[in-house]
């Protein structure tokens, strides 16, 4: 089996799943790696074979995303050339982690692609809402990386479908001491 694993690099969150979830996927597939975005900072232990720029999502000094520079600082033309140059044929699943070029890529051809991400278990009706939704963040969640097959990590096991969120072996595997912090 011929797997393509895609995740994106706004934050570190995503990275973090695929250091976890890739060296599984190894155990029982061909595991082929696909990044895009420049916002994060953990690197993996394999080798990424396509690394595109994406579609990045930037954020301002309280932490939340900057519409203003998330709409200027990306090159929206390459993204698109992008979506239309990666090829997944040749692949028997494709796995996304909320990374638009794959996410794109597959609806325009027509390809089966799962989501397992964080933002997939925000689209259950039983994953609690804030009262008032902001438009603009609705829309970046629904169109970022659009996804049928949604497989979500949360907190809470809100649907079947959700799971508990994935945690890295090396934090994992911490010895706890006792100090002044």
């Amino acid at each position: 089996m011929k797997i393509i694993y895609a995740y994106q690099l706004t934050g570190n969150g995503h990275a973090a799943r695929a250091q976890e979830i890739i060296p599984i996927l190894k155990e029982f597939a061909d595991v082929d790696v696909l990044a895009s975005g420049s916002q994060s900072q953990l690197k993996l232990d394999t080798t990424i074979k396509y690394k595109f720029k994406g579609i990045s999502l930037f954020y301002n000094k309280s932490g939340g995303i900057s519409n203003f520079k998330t709409l200027f600082k990306n090159n929206y033309a390459l993204f698109i050339k992008n979506c239309f140059q990666v090829s997944l044929n040749k692949y028997d699943l494709v796995i996304n982690d909320f990374e638009p070029v794959t996410a794109w890529a597959a609806f325009f051809n027509n390809t089966p692609i799962i989501s397992l991400s964080h933002q997939a278990s925000l689209w259950f009706n039983e994953t609690p809402k804030p009262d008032k939704i902001d438009f603009l963040s609705y829309l970046v969640l629904k169109c970022y990386a659009p996804i049928k097959i949604k497989y979500g990590f949360h907190f809470k096991s809100y649907h079947k479908n959700i799971f508990k969120p994935i945690i890295r072996s090396k934090i994992k595997n911490l010895e706890p001491k006792k100090g002044k912090k």
